[in-house]
């Protein structure tokens, strides 16, 4: 049986829907193994991901151990990133993301994935669509082709409904070693990325639309 792993490729944002915290670090495992000598993730998380790792399967914990200490995976705070002054902004994230895929040029690697856990969101009920808005904008415009993007749910803290409305945003959806395409998407912009596409002058008019700037307040 083939690994879902061997499916996800350069170019390509998945979702995550993930049960508990042995299956997400099952996934970055399996990210981990899969990556070329001259690839690297970063990892946005408010997990205290070492604190995990101590508590994972043999092999497992030390694959993760060994990408922490040999830099072939970075941690960054999740909430802090896309959030950093308290507010929601859509460009910026798209900003740090085009800082990334630059500075991973730069320094000759092949390529990234970039992995988020937005365990935060479901404290900020009211950025839930506007976070979906800029899901959808990643999917629709697509992804630099040295970059893979994974955003991570965790079904504990989503309901059903949310849980959906997010898979309905993305064209491929990994649940536990699966992972399923959704055709969804009818004309894509195969000569752009969502960096560029925000360039433009549609990005200019998306900064001003409903939902590119929410106040983050937790309840």
């Amino acid at each position: 049986m083939q690994k879902w792993t061997s499916r996800f490729h350069q170019g390509d944002h998945i979702i995550h829907i993930y049960r508990d915290d042995r299956e997400l670090l099952r996934s970055l495992f399996d990210m981990i193994a899969m990556m070329g000598d001259d690839e690297k993730i970063v990892y946005l998380s408010d997990k205290d991901i070492e604190k995990h790792v101590s508590y994972a399967d043999g092999e497992i914990g030390r694959v993760i151990k060994s990408a922490l200490k040999n830099g072939k995976l970075s941690v960054m705070p999740s909430y802090e990133t896309y959030c950093p002054t308290g507010e929601f902004l859509m460009e910026s994230i798209l900003k740090l993301l085009r800082e990334l895929a630059n500075k991973i040029d730069k320094e000759g690697c092949e390529g990234a994935i970039i992995a988020g856990d937005i365990s935060w969101l479901p404290h900020y009920p009211s950025l839930f669509q506007p976070f979906l808005h800029y899901e959808r904008a990643i999917d629709l415009c697509g992804v630099p082709k040295n970059i893979r993007i994974m955003c991570q749910y965790d079904s504990r803290l989503f309901n059903s409904q949310q849980l959906e409305s997010a898979m309905n945003v993305h064209q491929l959806v990994l649940r536990g070693q699966t992972l399923e395409r959704r055709n969804w998407i009818v004309v894509r912009k195969m000569d752009n990325s969502i960096f560029s596409f925000f360039d433009s002058k549609i990005g200019e008019s998306a900064k001003s639309a409903p939902g590119s700037s929410t106040v983050a307040r937790r309840k």
